[in-house]
């Protein structure tokens, strides 16, 4: 009992208002908070009277909720006003919680009443805040916003974020840096680098921010911006807040001020015209930057009428003082001109202007411009100058000048005019244009010219009409290029036609496209001619491709090379190609197989070969036929080939020309240095018209075919010296293996045949067998230089060990002494360097041995990073090298030595033995040559 009442103590001491009920919702207790906040007794409040001081519209609704959570079984929790005993109501927020048994059955509920009005109350006038903030932010066109900074959210941004940034609100509270993503690129460092040291604490403020953003579009806006910092219970940043401002219109009114200044200024700078305000009254002066820069003073200089007469040329300075004194007296505008003379001496013209805009004695004041007319005083000097000027280069211009009225009547005629068309002006002016046009074109220049009239064109350059025909006094006509313009004086049309006579330019160029026909017929004939050596393998067949281009290019029937024989006497047929033919043939039987021989009593034809020029041999069906050597204009011509040329080969090949419906020959001389090295003969069936780019072409191939002719000859020597070469390796290996073989064998055998006398019979017979050995190497050796094979020492071995086995098998069983040095590191060399250093130490030991017969013989082989020194010394019995000697080995050593580029030197002498050194530079060799 005393627990109970403990515990009812401690209920009524509560702050809150707590009761409990039955399961069935019949409140059976409530505390002393509950009864004394309505001023009921408890007993009034047990069981549903506790609805006595629920608010009437409040407890209907309080009763459901309570019962629909008796029936779940659940929490209850409802807010709700309840009366005070004063009769005030107050919201409450009410929580109820069921008590259950073991078996899960409510036994109790259990409940409290919380006071929340004073919450809901500053919640209603928070929110009423916050929506009078709203519609602040909402209305203003600047844009608010608020942003947390661990982790970083924005809280919130007014609606004037999307009209200035043009992005959705919703954007960036889902990306919080979509504010830095926005920004201009050129801004964007310096942004965030500011903000960053505000946030951090380094600058004590983030105000007068001035940065670009760039809209979704592209479209640039201007952002002022000031920022306040918030800080948390720590005293660290947490909050962000601040007002951004779209200030574009006034960066653009801004710099449309700055621009409207700069284009003042500059307009005064390029018109030279500074602008002045003059308060008479008080003196004063207000000039602008361009007035000083006229006037010659600094900016920083105050103005006075002191310094405008200190600038005027004294002899114009009483006529501006009168002027002004009688503007500021009548207030009257006054323009004038006067001259200014600089401190350096040069004297400017300039015209002010300037208008009263006082209205009485005090208040009387002048606006006016000053303009530096120096250029323009000079420009009508010089424009009388170059009026002068112009009438001289009239006079003496080369082009025809030619003015006509709008009636066609010439008005202006200069020199230039008189001399391309060959009239004097007396005989031209007042006289029609068409004197000077061929008469089937006056009708189409008088449309052209009534065209040009209605036109908007003042002029027509020269060049824009197609062609231009003249006709001159004596009625040839010539090409011309022309220029029109036309003046309008007084209301009279006056039409002025520059001509210019382009006879030689268009000579010119005809001749450019003649030559541009002979490059490109070159550089077909050479890309032909290339095309074939590249795919040809057999040098001998190269005239033959020079010979089809020729029939290709020209569209001969046939061609025919002749070149000079051994003698030098007389041009015999090389090679004959027609149309369609496979390949050359040589006719032996060619009437003209000997082509001066038949022409030798012709003089125009030595004066071919004399001068190289070219010959056409026409009219060949005729009795006699002409040759003509040169062009056209300086051609040398002679009948050649008469019926009655007694020499039968003339009329053999006439009959044969006919057989072959040959009309024409083109004679082309292939030079070689300057000389007549052969003539190729063009065949022709149609009577052909060579142009001079033709002929130029002819000439050039000809060229070739002279190049292809001696690259055959080349190629026929090369092979003779190919053999020759090859026949000489042989003969030098054959050398270098049998004979020298066989002085190894010859020394075996002279050691044997003493050692049999000496009765030394095992001895003899290792002699015998070293020499059968030897010679079986040698024969085999034979056999592998006649296949260009590599020696069999040193296919098993390196140069050094091939050279020490040759020694020791050289002298064998000897007394004979041969020891070989080798100096430095041994170093790779080509194959070839190391079968001949082995075949020169071969011939140099088997001559000290056969014909020195030495007793000692030392070899030394150096390398060096540049060379490489073969060294070989006997004790034998010398030789004198100044003597000619029958043998081949020096000469084949010497052969040797050639081909790899090195140096041999020989030192002996009769009695006192013999030293052979090679020298061979190894600096730059490869083992795959040099």
């Amino acid at each position: 009992m005393q627990r109970e009442d403990e515990l009812r103590l401690i209920l009524d001491s509560a702050p809150a208002m707590i009761r409990s009920a039955r399961p069935d919702g019949h409140v059976d207790f409530v505390n002393r908070r509950w009864s004394d906040y309505v001023g009921l007794p408890p007993e009034e409040l047990l069981g549903w009277g506790w609805t006595i001081a629920i608010h009437p519209d409040d407890v209907t609704r309080w009763v459901e909720e309570w019962r629909a959570a008796l029936a779940n079984g659940v929490p209850f929790e409802a807010e709700g006003r309840v009366r005070r005993a004063d009769g005030e109501y107050r919201r409450f927020l009410h929580r109820d919680y069921p008590l259950r048994d073991g078996g899960g059955a409510i036994v109790r509920w259990y409940g409290s009443s919380v006071d929340i009005d004073g919450l809901k109350r500053t919640q209603a006038q928070l929110q009423e805040s916050e929506e009078r903030f709203r519609r602040m932010a909402d209305a203003i066109p600047e844009v608010i916003w608020f942003t947390a900074l661990h982790p970083e959210k924005v809280l919130y941004a007014s609606p004037s974020f999307e009209h200035i940034w043009g992005r959705p609100v919703e954007d960036l509270h889902r990306n919080p840096r979509l504010w830095i993503e926005s920004i201009h690129p050129d801004d964007r460092l310096r942004i965030e680098t500011t903000f960053s040291r505000w946030v951090a604490g380094e600058d004590p403020d983030y105000q007068d921010i001035e940065y670009r953003i760039v809209q979704p579009g592209g479209t640039i806006r201007w952002i002022h911006e000031r920022g306040v910092l918030g800080f948390d219970e720590g005293g660290h940043p947490a909050l962000v807040s601040g007002i951004s401002t779209d200030i574009t219109e006034r960066k653009q009114a801004d710099d449309e001020l700055r621009r409207s200044a700069a284009y003042l200024a500059e307009a005064q700078r390029l018109s030279r015209t500074g602008s002045f305000g003059w308060n008479v009254a008080s003196g004063e002066l207000v000039w602008s930057k361009e007035t000083f820069c006229i006037l010659g003073y600094d900016a920083a200089t105050t103005p006075t009428l002191n310094l405008v007469f200190d600038r005027v040329h004294p002899d114009d300075r009483s006529a501006l003082r009168d002027t002004l004194d009688r503007a500021a007296r009548e207030l009257i505008d006054f323009d004038l001109m006067h001259r200014l003379l600089m401190p350096d001496g040069t004297i400017k013209q300039v015209h002010v202007v300037a208008r009263a805009v006082g209205t009485g004695p005090g208040a009387a004041e002048f606006v006016g411009a000053i303009m530096d007319i120096t250029e323009q005083k000079n420009s009508e000097d010089e424009t009388r100058a170059a009026k002068a000027r112009f009438e001289g280069i009239l006079a003496i211009a080369e082009d025809a000048i030619i003015s006509v009225d709008s009636h066609e009547r010439i008005v202006l005629f200069n020199q230039g005019a008189e001399a391309v068309f060959g009239y004097s002006a007396s005989e031209l002016i007042g006289q029609s244009l068409n004197s000077l046009i061929p008469q089937r074109l006056a009708a189409k220049h008088s449309k052209h010219l009534a065209e040009f009239t209605r036109s908007r064109d003042i002029a027509r350059a020269m060049g824009q009409r197609t062609s231009v025909v003249g006709r001159r006094k004596d009625g040839r006509e010539f090409p011309a290029e022309a220029s029109i313009s036309k003046l309008d004086i007084g209301g009279k049309l006056i039409f002025t036609v520059i001509l210019r006579d382009v006879t030689e330019r268009q000579q010119a160029a005809e001749a450019l496209r003649a030559s541009e026909h002979l490059a490109r017929g070159q550089l077909d004939a050479l890309t032909h001619m290339l095309d074939a050596l590249a795919r040809e393998s057999d040098p001998d067949r190269l005239l033959e491709h020079v010979l089809r281009t020729i029939i290709q290019q020209s569209g001969a029937h046939s061609v025919c090379v002749w070149d000079w024989n051994e003698d030098g006497d007389s041009l015999d047929v090389r090679a004959i190609l027609a149309a369609g033919d496979d390949h050359l043939s040589g006719d032996a039987n060619h009437p003209a197989q000997r082509l001066p021989g038949l022409l030798k009593g012709y003089p125009v034809w030595s004066e071919l070969l004399r001068t190289g020029l070219h010959g056409l041999l026409e009219d060949l069906d005729t009795p006699s036929p002409h040759l003509c050597v040169g062009c056209e204009a300086e051609a040398t011509c002679s009948r050649v080939f008469d019926d009655a040329d007694p020499d039968p080969a003339v009329s053999l090949l006439k009959e044969r020309w006919r057989a072959l419906e040959v009309n024409a020959i083109l004679f082309m001389p292939m030079t070689m240095a300057g000389k007549v090295a052969g003539i190729i003969g063009m065949c022709c069936r149609d009577k052909p018209s060579f142009r001079r780019e033709d002929v130029e072409l002819t000439r050039a191939l000809a060229h070739q075919a002279m190049l292809a002719i001696h690259l055959m000859r080349l190629s026929q020597q090369s092979r003779q010296m190919a053999v020759t070469a090859e026949r000489n390796r042989m003969a030098r290996d054959i050398h270098d293996t049998l004979a020298q073989g066989f002085t190894g064998v010859i020394v075996q055998l002279e050691a044997a045949a003493d050692a049999r006398a000496k009765g030394l019979v095992t001895e003899s017979e290792a002699h015998l067998a070293r020499a059968g050995n030897l010679a079986r190497e040698s024969l085999q050796e034979a056999r592998r230089s006649v296949h260009a094979l590599r020696p069999r020492r040193l296919e098993r071995n390196d140069l050094c060990e091939a050279l020490r086995r040759l020694m020791s098998e050289l002298t064998a069983g000897t007394a004979i002494v041969a020891e070989l040095t080798v100096d430095g590191e041994p170093r790779a060399i080509p194959a070839t360097w190391e079968e001949n250093i082995l075949r020169i130490g071969q011939e140099a030991l088997t001559n000290a041995l056969r014909h020195g017969h030495a007793n000692r013989i030392g070899v030394r082989i150096s390398f060096s990073e540049k060379a490489l020194m073969l060294r070989l010394r006997d004790d034998g019995r010398g030789f004198d090298p100044g003597r000619t000697h029958d043998g081949f080995g020096l000469v084949g050593i010497g052969e040797r030595v050639k081909e790899m580029g090195g140096q041999l030197s020989v030192d002996s002498a009769p009695a006192g033995g013999t030293e052979i050194a090679v020298v061979l530079p190894i600096a730059n060799v490869t083992t795959n040559g040099v």
